[in-house]
């Protein structure tokens, strides 16, 4: 099945990979990395795609992410909680429980509230999660 938002996904791809990494302030200089589990988050949630329209949305705000997470997001929360790290066993793609840490960042960016969520599991090193502007009120997961 081809997805209309395919053309827009390249450039997006294109995007997010030359991002790569952006050191964080709020964290004291150290490096938000840009891995496909971010990216892979802005198509699916749960392993279940997003609507079209919705994909669209957060491929438009990936322009002001790296930005936000550099220097102008402020730190809005802080939360860890216990949840499934995709892990590569045999080959296979699988999930164990990890402690995880969960920031959100916002910042005001032409007219509107756009939050960007920065994870780390136990040991790992922080990475990008998702980004979603104030019409998306449920927060990712």
């Amino acid at each position: 099945m081809v997805h209309r938002y395919r053309v827009d996904e390249k450039g997006a791809k294109k995007l997010y990979k030359k991002i790569g990494s952006v050191s964080c302030s709020l964290f004291g200089g150290e490096a938000v990395y840009f891995n496909s589990i971010g990216f892979r988050h802005l198509i699916l949630k749960h392993g279940v795609q997003r609507s079209s329209r919705e994909i669209k949305r957060r491929f438009a705000l990936l322009p002001y992410v790296a930005e936000i997470v550099e220097k102008s997001g402020r730190l809005i929360s802080r939360k860890e909680k216990i949840t499934n790290r995709p892990i590569h066993r045999h080959g296979k793609r699988t999930y164990s429980p990890s402690r995880a840490t969960f920031w959100t960042l916002r910042a005001g960016v032409d007219g509107r509230d756009v939050t960007v969520i920065v994870r780390q599991f136990q040991g790992g090193k922080k990475h990008f999660l998702s980004v979603y502007d104030k019409k998306n009120k449920k927060l990712p997961s």
